[in-house]
């Protein structure tokens, strides 16, 4: 095994970040990146360039380091014949220098690439996502502390469910940092007005208002989410889902607190989703998941804008 061979992939950008710095921090001396450090963009370079690089002997450092972000061909295949995919796999299968360091990042991967299959075999991959909430309150509650400050668990929860991907999330928790007081739990009530919601977020204001039945503020959600360019698809997509939460809730009788859990879902979101379902009757929820797999078929196929399938989606429920 060669374990200067790194592919770190997956949705969260800023943990590949974090795991890239480390490995440069740990093979390049202080004042040696200008020499020993060369950063590529895998959208325009070629196997030869890469190859090259990794066969230059480091200056001053122990090994050198080649990092090529945005690796699109480990699952694109127009890009890996652009690359030349199989001419790279076969120099770090059989080629590699040992005073070199190649990390290849993106943000996903066909596994049944010879590249991926080279690299599981001789070096060392690692996926970076947020598998659900809970993993993110952790992460949200770990970083504030960080910066020297506690946030109590429905504050973690509520930054969670407002945030998208961890950059925000990480430039939320600076700007929270930085307004509260020093030695104090930070609560949810406190962070409200300071962070800054982000699209996904509007489309959940939208869902919550379907869900409560205000159909005319929900109509009028949509359309500023349609102003700023959202896609219909996308807004279905998680109307859907959180109805499929609904239902779940809904079926799970005396076994409705053990749903949570199963759902992956913090008690926080778990409250406003059990309080969401009381709106609903079963066959009601079945009729809307219904709607919703109908209005996908006819989006998809073109036979109605989607825009205004939404709008009569929420208008008939």
């Amino acid at each position: 095994m060669n374990k200067n061979i790194f592919l770190l992939y997956g949705s969260e950008g800023l943990l590949i970040e974090e795991a890239v710095e480390k490995i440069k921090k740990k093979y390049l001396k202080g004042g040696s990146e200008e020499m020993d450090f060369i950063k590529f963009d895998g959208e325009e370079i070629n196997s030869s360039d890469i190859i090259d690089s990794c066969l230059v002997v480091p200056f001053m450092s122990e090994k050198r380091v080649v990092l090529v972000k945005n690796a699109s061909f480990l699952s694109d295949s127009k890009s890996s014949k652009k690359i030349g995919e199989e001419k790279l796999a076969n120099f770090i299968e059989k080629d590699f220098p040992e005073y070199a360091c190649l990390i290849l990042t993106c943000e996903k991967v066909d596994k049944r690439k010879k590249i991926y299959r080279t690299i599981e075999k001789i070096g060392f991959i690692k996926e970076y996502k947020i598998n659900n909430q809970k993993e993110k309150i952790q992460w949200i509650k770990k970083r504030a502390i960080l910066y020297n400050k506690n946030l109590d668990e429905t504050a973690a929860a509520y930054l969670a469910y407002y945030t998208g991907d961890l950059y925000q999330t990480e430039n939320e928790i600076k700007k929270i940092v930085f307004s509260v007081d020093e030695n104090k739990v930070i609560k949810a009530e406190e962070i409200e007005e300071i962070i800054s919601k982000n699209d996904e977020t509007n489309i959940f204001e939208l869902i919550d208002c379907i869900m409560e039945n205000k159909k005319n503020l929900a109509l009028s959600k949509l359309t500023e989410l349609f102003k700023k360019g959202e896609k219909g698809i996308l807004v279905l997509h998680m109307i859907s889902k959180h109805l499929i939460n609904l239902f779940c809730i809904k079926i799970a009788g005396e076994e409705v607190e053990k749903i949570g859990e199963k759902l992956g879902l913090h008690p926080f979101v778990f409250k406003k989703l059990k309080n969401q379902a009381n709106n609903f009757s079963i066959e009601k929820l079945k009729y809307a998941l219904n709607l919703c797999e109908q209005l996908d078929f006819e989006i998809k196929k073109g036979r109605i804008d989607d825009k205004m399938g939404l709008e009569i989606f929420i208008s008939r429920l």
